[in-house]
């Protein structure tokens, strides 16, 4: 039995209910609403976490290869790397601080719930993808500049093409990215 696979970004997809929605126009998210951007929260971390891991241990690694490549020894390692060593550490250091800052920031709005609203005329597309893990299709609501891509049929469906829509969103200060929370139309 052959399936295809779909990416696993189902945290953004479009599904709420009546009482999603009247809490989202309060300017609050529900408890549901709330696992689901701890669970992007996570992810985002996540990643920057693994991306740290493999920098260091590619610093790590070209550190050793010169090491073993200078013959092994201290002492002309000491006196002919040292400098690009410690510029590397500080390197390393300088991006890990910046990366925890900017997903400090990024995930601010996603701990509080910040509630943002978007309005626009929606602009319906349909780009089916094929890729190494497998086809699907990506379903593009654009309202005004905002642009949302969703996996499942039933997100698109909540949009019909040129109508008019208030969308209750997280917005991400540093990323260009919003993650929906429910719509209207207007």
């Amino acid at each position: 039995m052959t399936t295809t696979r779909q990416p696993p970004f189902g945290i953004f997809e479009l599904a709420f209910d009546d009482h999603d929605l009247a809490a989202n126009r309060a300017g609050n998210v529900t408890d549901r609403q709330r696992e689901r951007l701890a669970a992007y929260s996570r992810m985002l971390r996540q990643n920057i976490g693994w991306a740290l891991v493999i920098t260091a241990a590619l610093m790590v690694g070209g550190i050793g290869f010169e090491f073993v490549r200078t013959g092994g020894t201290l002492e002309l390692f000491g006196r002919r790397q040292s400098p690009f060593v410690w510029m590397g550490v500080a390197l390393f250091l300088a991006v890990m601080i910046l990366t925890t800052l900017v997903t400090q920031i990024n995930t601010r709005p996603l701990k509080r719930g910040t509630v943002t609203r978007i309005e626009g005329k929606a602009h319906l597309e349909t780009i089916p993808v094929a890729n190494r893990y497998g086809q699907y299709t990506v379903y593009m609501v654009r309202l005004d500049k905002t642009v949302l891509r969703f996996y499942q049929p039933s997100s698109q469906a909540h949009f019909q093409e040129g109508r008019r829509y208030r969308l209750y969103a997280v917005r991400l200060p540093l990323l260009p990215s919003v993650i929906p929370l429910s719509c209207e139309r207007l």
